[in-house]
């Protein structure tokens, strides 16, 4: 009867934290709590409606893994609340609070950090929707907590945390994300021809509390509702029929397509209207971009401007877009800082105007669609160096050519970090450059907005010292 033994005791404390997300998830989830063992380093996380469902996720937390010694917490007041003080008095466990406005004292920073690096790289490579972030999370943390780390003389976090080795075969047999198929067993026996009793759905990670631990999450295409299916198994082999092939053909490309606007967000620097006071001659006008053209695509940017320091003497200064806004008449203005806090409001349309100016009118432009392959150069003179195949516009796959990756990556490294992370190569030593883009979200979709841009202020093409035409 008493309530201390009800539990098993964990031989160790654990960090915790909120962390919040701007997409309500398939579950209906806003918000994630997260627990990480001060020395196993295992992470689990627990999904929220909203913040004040933090003292639930700690007694499934209990309930699901343990009991620790103590949980480190900030001093939130959910976490400082009556329910959470509780559940922390009923169940013998030691309370510790950080330094108020220290947020690098609670170890759970780190664990968030890990989660939400291992979801972002995630949601790049396999395309998936923004509502399935929950479940990614989860099964971040679940691929964290079974591979072996250097720190616990290679051991799992599990294993170290329970003393068990873990089993992992469901965790090898599929991706996230994955299109796979699953029986439904509603259809009356025998159903129809092979594969007819099953249906297309999406692998969201391991059901480890239903069943043997080889149960899974999917997320039905029709309903988009998530169910536990034993009986699951990749779309491939001979017993799949044509219609399932061409649907598994139909969401590879929807999936391509977000993971394309994942990396290259729509920018509209134009509405493509011609000016009808452009005179003959003259370079073509555009109109300004319409109202309605979202005024998150331009922030954060950056552009150039003369600016007059202390002596009164203008010369070129580096700015960033910080905010974007309506004035009272309507206009749509943004405010630029500059280097040393000088700021600036400047109209929308010159804005527009400055990203898409062209500093090289004159020069001979390549405009490429995408990488198709890499390999070690074999050029004279370029022995250890790496070549990358250009597919480029207005050219098939067939006249892509091989071109000197230093070259691509001095104009359009984002592309090839793209490219690099799509490929599961960023670890190779070639191409461990390509961190730097990935490891910061925010900063690489701004350069990649920034090259979008630059493509488009000349007339869609990027200058290059090598073409198609010289055949290489």
């Amino acid at each position: 009867m008493n309530p201390v033994l009800q539990r098993r005791r964990l031989p160790e404390g654990f960090a915790t934290d909120t962390f919040f997300s701007t997409v309500t998830s398939y579950e209906g989830y806003n918000a994630c709590q997260i627990f990480y063992g001060l020395d196993s380093h295992s992470i689990f996380v627990y999904g929220l409606g909203s913040e004040k469902d933090g003292p639930n996720a700690l007694l499934d937390f209990f309930k699901q893994v343990g009991v620790p010694s103590s949980i480190l917490r900030d001093n939130s007041k959910m976490q400082m609340g009556k329910v959470w003080t509780y559940y922390m008095r009923r169940y013998w466990c030691k309370d510790k609070f950080t330094q108020p406005f220290k947020p690098s004292q609670n170890r759970a920073e780190f664990g968030i950090g890990v989660c939400k690096g291992s979801v972002t790289k995630m949601m790049i490579t396999t395309g998936c929707t923004p509502q399935a972030w929950a479940k990614a999370i989860q099964h971040a943390a679940d691929l964290d907590r079974n591979t072996a780390k250097e720190c616990l003389g290679w051991r799992t976090p599990i294993e170290k945390l329970t003393g068990q080795t873990p089993d992992i075969s469901n965790l090898i047999k599929f991706k996230f994300w994955d299109v796979v198929l699953y029986h439904e067993p509603t259809h009356k026996f025998p159903g129809q021809a092979v594969g007819g009793n099953e249906r297309l759905g999406r692998w969201l990670g391991r059901a480890q509390d239903h069943g043997d631990g080889m149960c899974s999450w999917i997320l039905t295409l029709e309903t988009e509702q998530l169910i536990v299916r034993y009986a699951v198994r990749k779309v491939e082999g001979e017993n799949i029929s044509d219609t399932t092939r061409d649907a598994v053909s139909v969401l590879h490309k929807e999936d391509r397509a977000r993971t394309e606007e994942a990396f290259c967000p729509v920018v509209y620097t134009q509405t493509g209207e011609k000016d009808p006071s452009t005179k003959p001659g003259e370079e073509p006008k555009f109109k300004a971009p319409p109202a309605e053209v979202p005024k998150e695509t331009i922030k954060d940017l950056f552009i150039w401007d003369r600016i007059p320091n202390k002596k009164g003497v203008e010369r070129d200064v580096k700015g960033q877009i910080k905010k974007v806004y309506n004035d009272d008449d309507g206009s749509t203005q943004a405010r630029v800082e500059f280097k040393g806090g000088k700021q600036k409001i400047y109209e929308y349309e010159e804005i527009v105007k400055m990203l898409s100016k062209s500093d090289d009118a004159d020069a001979e432009y390549w405009d490429f669609d995408k990488i198709l392959d890499h390999k070690w150069s074999k050029q004279p003179g370029r022995q250890g160096k790496i070549d990358v195949k250009v597919k480029w516009s207005g050219f098939t796959e067939d006249e892509a050519t091989w071109e000197p990756m230093e070259v691509i990556r001095k104009d359009s490294p984002t592309v090839l970090a793209e490219y690099a992370a799509l490929k599961g190569i960023v670890h190779e030593s070639r191409w461990k450059w390509a961190h730097k883009y990935l490891k910061n979200r925010k900063k690489f979709l701004r350069i990649r907005k920034q090259w979008r841009l630059m493509k488009k202020r000349t007339g869609g093409a990027v200058k290059y010292e090598f073409g198609p035409n010289q055949g290489r």
